[in-house]
């Protein structure tokens, strides 16, 4: 195949305090087919967090900062665009921590694994179906046990501990139960029973601004990044 070009945002420079345009660049590079076991990834939707903001600092944290003049990383949804792995074909959906770039060759398992989010939109898929979700649903209980002495249960929050705890989701083993928890608040969604707000920006081109744009509270809900 003919090599894709493909656009990526690089930290150009390490920020002090607030971060802006120029410690970001925007560069091409040119993508070449998969190898074995490996597959080749078009980006549709990607995640930008406050978190971020901390791997930009050269210094021991819980994840590895970002390198000077390499790309940075983050949660992204894409479409499997060429596969020589077995578990995928072209066509299916993929979460990966390859944000920031619209194409990507990597292969799969832990780097990039299947993830079903038909009948539910891909900004959701990076919101309330995963981490966020989940963050938010161990808050709601954790409310709800503190408050509930003084104030007694709100409807939100009892509802989420009996569905939740009940299907032992927000337990220690919770990251072994993302299909469980992707299942059942998948069908909220698309029942309409449960909301998810995102703010969306359009464009690779347009990622630092949405980053930068989270320190300014610009976003309600989850801020993404629409790729496709």
């Amino acid at each position: 195949m003919t090599p894709i070009t493909s656009r990526e945002i690089r930290l150009a420079s390490r920020p002090t305090g607030r971060p802006s345009a120029d410690n970001f660049s925007l560069d091409q590079v040119a993508i070449g087919p998969p190898g074995e076991g490996h597959v080749l990834v078009r980006n549709l939707v990607m995640s930008v967090d406050p978190y971020m903001r901390g791997r930009m600092n050269d210094m021991a944290s819980y994840v590895p900062p970002f390198e000077l003049g390499k790309p940075l990383d983050g949660g992204a949804v894409g479409e499997v665009v060429e596969s020589r792995a077995s578990a995928f074909k072209p066509g299916d959906a993929v979460v990966s921590n390859y944000g920031w770039r619209e194409y990507f060759v990597a292969p799969d398992g832990i780097d990039v694994y299947f993830d079903n989010v038909a009948g539910e939109t891909l900004e959701a898929a990076l919101s309330a179906l995963r981490v966020h979700g989940r963050i938010i649903a161990c808050g709601a209980i954790s409310m709800y046990n503190d408050q509930k002495p003084r104030r007694g249960p709100s409807n939100l929050f009892n509802m989420i501990t009996k569905r939740l705890t009940m299907k032992g989701l927000i337990v220690t083993d919770w990251l072994d139960r993302q299909a469980e928890f992707q299942h059942e608040v998948g069908g909220y969604l698309r029942a309409g029973t449960l909301i998810s707000k995102e703010t969306v920006v359009n464009g690779i081109e347009e990622a630092v601004r949405a980053f930068m744009g989270l320190f300014d509270g610009t976003n309600v809900g989850k801020m993404v990044v629409t790729l496709g």
